[in-house]
């Protein structure tokens, strides 16, 4: 229960950060264990992956960030 409201909080972020029709940048990371294509999205030159992770709404996954994972 607890990882679909988890889910939930983080679409729900997502949706306030990003409403539809936005334009965005999106950089492809690779793929997850479970073969899940995992990306990197900017807006205005901010990461909105990074913006959730300091929020609290996602987790931080340093392999997917090519070199660039904050210490």
């Amino acid at each position: 229960m607890e990882i679909v409201l988890f889910f939930e909080a983080a679409r729900s972020r997502l949706e306030t950060l990003i409403s539809r029709g936005t334009i965005v940048l999106v950089s492809d990371t690779g793929k997850s264990s479970h073969q899940r294509i995992v990306t990197e999205v900017f807006k205005d030159n901010i990461s909105i992956n990074l913006q959730l992770v300091s929020e609290g709404k996602a987790y931080l996954l340093c392999k997917h960030l090519n070199d660039t994972c904050p210490s």
